[in-house]
């Protein structure tokens, strides 16, 4: 008798665990648990996707599917296939709210592929999307670049080459003097850059904005430092006289080289 009541409450126990998971599998199942509301979160003002276009992007099934059954993975997937999208952070909010926050990619510069088509590079080097207008249009254009990412040969510039050269032009002391538009390479001339930069003018009353030719070399070695520290002084002093500039060469280890408007 003791054991057959040890089995009897054995097997009532059993049955009760069952119909306890049971009412939690349904209660979770039930209208009360499906996904009505999909929040999209910390959007800069700048993004490049707006809030519909992310929810269209992560197809999410409203109103027919429980929140505990949302396949997060094939969301995210979902979301990293657009271009822009470097990360995507998925949260559930119980009980019927899915939020989404993106991280985007941050477009270093624009590179010319094959048949002249734009596309956006990343301060990583990474290639991505086609350019729009209305994101980041004044990005300083790479011509004659590879987009490999292998290291440079004598026949080839690499992304990875350019955005060290963008990364010289971008540091405080050259800003404030120049402005980059415009990157080449090729394996007769090298490096060349489109720069702007102030002038004085009218004797030296009045500010203007001119465009010279960097010419720097075929590499951009361990002297960089150097060899723009030099372009920036060349920069400094044509800001304070009224001497445009058209033609400056300034390839590593060598003296920099002015020709003004005048050819001189």
């Amino acid at each position: 008798m003791l054991g057959a009541r040890k089995t009897l409450t054995l097997v009532f126990s059993i049955i009760t665990l069952f119909l306890a998971a049971y009412g939690v599998y349904g209660a979770l199942h039930s209208p009360l648990f499906w996904i009505q509301v999909v929040e999209v979160n910390d959007q800069p003002e700048d993004a490049p996707l707006d809030a519909q276009e992310v929810v269209q992007l992560a197809s999410v099934p409203v109103g027919n599917l429980s929140l505990v059954d949302l396949n997060l993975p094939l969301i995210e997937k979902r979301l990293l296939q657009n271009p822009w999208v470097a990360e995507a952070r998925l949260t559930k909010r119980f009980p019927q709210t899915l939020a989404i926050s993106l991280n985007y990619r941050q477009p270093r510069a624009l590179i010319q592929g094959r048949g002249g088509k734009l596309r956006y590079v990343d301060s990583g080097g990474e290639v991505f999307g086609e350019v729009s207008l209305k994101a980041q249009p004044d990005l300083p254009v790479l011509f004659g670049i590879s987009e490999r990412a292998e290291s440079s040969d004598s026949e080839s510039a690499t992304v990875a080459d350019a955005l060290r050269i963008l990364d010289y032009f971008a540091k405080p002391d050259l800003v404030a003097v120049s402005q980059i538009s415009s990157l080449s390479w090729s394996p007769e001339e090298g490096f060349r850059a489109w720069v702007t930069y102030p002038y004085r003018a009218g004797g030296g009353d009045v500010t203007k904005t001119a465009r010279a030719v960097v010419h720097l070399g075929q590499r951009i070695d361990d002297e960089g430092d150097a060899q723009f520290e030099r372009l920036k002084k060349v920069f400094d002093y044509l800001a304070r006289h009224p001497v445009p500039a058209r033609q400056i060469y300034a390839e590593a280890s060598k003296k920099i080289v002015v020709k003004t408007a005048r050819g001189s």
